[in-house]
């Protein structure tokens, strides 16, 4: 048997208040998710498109072309589970339905970690930035940055689609 005396005691209402804030703070990040996901469901107009063409080096980038394309380029639609698209970027028109999923996650960058939202639609991956990227960015967002960069070594593409919320 224990020596009560030896035994520590949280008060019962800490503990709530304890058991509370832990809630709280284990909720936040599902929170963000879910707040993306539901500021991403609905129709959106692309406006703009910035297009990086060249090569993937070992050692770097050998930029071939920068293009910006300026008006109504296309429109993406998102439902619960699927994204219907069709888009033109330089003279070429891509359009698709397909299943989508957002995932959350903390990256590097510099001295920090932040959090990074990426939209996988199949093969495709985006890096997802919601209205001006400040913490809560992603709530009700009215502007979404979608960025694909190419990863391998050979013909590197990148591109960034800007979007508004109709």
């Amino acid at each position: 048997m224990l020596n009560s005396k030896y035994m520590f005691k949280l008060p019962t209402s800490q503990f709530y208040f304890c058991f509370l804030c832990l809630s709280i703070l284990g909720a936040c990040g599902k929170s963000d998710l879910q707040h993306a996901e539901n500021s991403l469901i609905g129709s959106w107009e692309v406006i703009s498109i910035q297009t990086s063409t060249g090569e993937r080096l070992e050692n770097g980038i050998s930029f071939e072309s920068n293009e910006t394309e300026e008006g109504e380029l296309g429109t993406f639609t998102f439902t619960d589970d699927l994204v219907s698209y069709s888009f033109d970027r330089l003279e070429q028109n891509y359009a698709n339905e397909l299943n989508w999923v957002l995932i959350r996650e903390k990256v590097n960058q510099g001295f920090s970690n932040v959090e990074q939202f990426t939209l996988e639609m199949d093969s495709l991956s985006y890096i997802c930035k919601f209205g001006d990227e400040t913490s809560d960015a992603e709530k009700n967002a009215n502007f979404v940055r979608l960025i694909y960069e190419t990863k391998s070594i050979g013909p590197y593409v990148a591109y960034t689609l800007n979007m508004e919320k109709k």
